[in-house]
């Protein structure tokens, strides 16, 4: 995901994830103290052998890329393979980066963000998955279908 371009197209951010970019710095101050608090914790937990900084270097290599990263993965859902060819990562970092991220955000953020846990694929289940939803609205726009000559399986296109 080219950050830099979105980065300098502030208008943008509506589009890729739900919020000006004026919320997404506001939001990015407390990510970043927290980001840094729980860094410090993965390392101890991991035991490194090298000093901070050594090694590869990361993709995700700012904590405004990582909040991206991490609200872009909360607004469009994508399977891992996507995330690998949106953020060239490989689908297992793309996959420890969202617990790893889903934690920082969850301690900042003031909403309870939660990704669905049903595909919901017939209108009726929706009152399944969301049962106090009794009523939404649905896409009925009719739209233009070839019938059969035949009078007798007319009915099955009737509209």
């Amino acid at each position: 995901m080219n950050f830099q371009y979105i980065n300098a197209h502030k208008d943008l951010f509506s589009a890729v994830l739900g919020m000006p970019a004026s919320e997404f710095m506001d939001l990015l101050y407390r990510f970043s103290r927290e980001l840094h608090i729980q860094e410090r914790s993965w390392y101890m937990k991991l035991g490194r052998n090298r000093k901070q900084g050594g090694g590869r270097k990361p993709v995700l290599d700012s904590d405004a890329k990582k909040l991206f990263f991490i609200l872009f993965y909360y607004k469009t859902h994508p399977t891992y393979r996507v995330c690998q060819v949106l953020f060239e990562l490989d689908k297992e970092n793309c996959r420890i980066w969202r617990l790893r991220l889903e934690n920082v955000l969850h301690a900042v953020s003031t909403v309870h963000l939660v990704l669905p846990q049903e595909k919901i694929r017939v209108a009726h289940s929706y009152l399944w998955v969301i049962p106090h939803l009794r009523q939404f609205i649905m896409d009925g726009t009719e739209r233009p279908v070839k019938r059969s000559v035949d009078s007798a399986h007319q009915e099955q296109f009737y509209s």
